[in-house]
This record gives C-alpha cells, sequence and structure tokens, in this order.
C-alpha cells in the first residue's frame, strides 16, 4: 500500500469515491482540494486508489483542522488500509503545523471503534434536525446544550461529552425527533 497526496490526476478517482461513500458535493470537494492539496491523501493498492482522506482549517479554531472526509473502497474495510490513511493524514496536519483534529463520526459503532482504535476521544454530541422540527421546549428537555448552530434549514444542538455514551445518543434522537446524533470526536497531533 502506498499514501501519498492526490494529485490533479487523480481526483476523478477520488471523487466516485467520495460520491459513494461521502457527502461533498463535487464543487464543494474541487474548491476544497484547490485551497487544502495538502490535506487531501489517497492509499493506493498497486496503482488503484482504494481510500482518500481530506480535511482543512477549522475557522472557529485556528490551531485545528476537520477531517471532513475519510472512506475506503468496501474491499479494503476492516483490513488496516483506513487507520494507515489516517495516519498519513495526521502526518500531514502537523507538516501544516496544526495542533488538533476534529471530526463528526458517522453514528454506527464500527465507524466510531475505528476512530476510537486511532486515539480519537469523544468531546461532543451533535443532534441534527431541520430547524421547523426543533421542538418548541427543546430547552426543557433536561439536556444541558452547550451550543446550538444554524446551518441552512438544519439546526446543529451541541452537549458536551467525555465518553461514548449511546444511551445518551439515543434519548437526544427521541427527544428531538433528530435526523441523526454524531459524536464530534478529536485527536490532539502535537
Amino acid at each position: 500500500m502506498k499514501r501519498r497526496h492526490l494529485l490533479a490526476s487523480d481526483l476523478e478517482a477520488a471523487f466516485k469515491i467520495n460520491e459513494e461513500y461521502l457527502s461533498a458535493s463535487r464543487s464543494e470537494f474541487f474548491r476544497w482540494h484547490q485551497d487544502n492539496a495538502d490535506l487531501f491523501v489517497g492509499i493506493f493498492d498497486n496503482s488503484a486508489l482504494v481510500g482518500i482522506c481530506y480535511g482543512m482549517n477549522w475557522d472557529r479554531q485556528p490551531e485545528y483542522v476537520v477531517l471532513e472526509g475519510i472512506a475506503t473502497l468496501h474491499s479494503h474495510w476492516r483490513s488496516g488500509t483506513g487507520s494507515l490513511l489516517i495516519q498519513f493524514f495526521e502526518q500531514q496536519v502537523k507538516k501544516r503545523g496544526k495542533q488538533r483534529i476534529t471530526l463528526g463520526s458517522a453514528p454506527d459503532l464500527k465507524t466510531e471503534n475505528s476512530y476510537l482504535k486511532n486515539g480519537y476521544a469523544p468531546t461532543q454530541l451533535c443532534a441534527r434536525l431541520r430547524s421547523i422540527d426543533l421542538p418548541d421546549d427543546y430547552e426543557r428537555l433536561g439536556h444541558a446544550f452547550c451550543a446550538v448552530r444554524q446551518d441552512g434549514e438544519t439546526i446543529n444542538l451541541y452537549i458536551e461529552t467525555a465518553i461514548r455514551d449511546k444511551q445518551l445518543q439515543a434519548k437526544l434522537k427521541d427527544d428531538l425527533g433528530a435526523q441523526e446524533v454524531i459524536s464530534i470526536m478529536e485527536k490532539d497531533v502535537t
């Protein structure tokens, strides 16, 4: 397996992986690469691209990089390929002089376990739902929200946590009628 930065000639194949497993639009993906080429990395099996990882600086926290997306082809799941890829990404973050990586994990145990195995720790839960679906009495539901952020038609409500708490995750989803509740995780790379 060879790890390296994604070149312009790799971007169509990388975008196909993004389309299958991640959610960046074509315009976002190519614009983000243009602005953050050093944080767009891939892993190759022989000459075939089998995984991508990409991120960018986080405006709210200048010492952070946001890991925006990581995916490997299904044929390379649970093989250590993702761990090799994230380790290479972390090296690039260090070269950029940043101290921490933050990410929003897909809300499934296998994905969360992979991040935990690679040294990421939960810091928050984020409940995402359409603004029009937010219960009027959400502040009286007994949850200590540390931040509420509007993102277009979606509202994100955050709760601090230092552990993976699947019960709280399920309760937030039920109480708020949230589309999803994801774990926000971080890792110090200094």
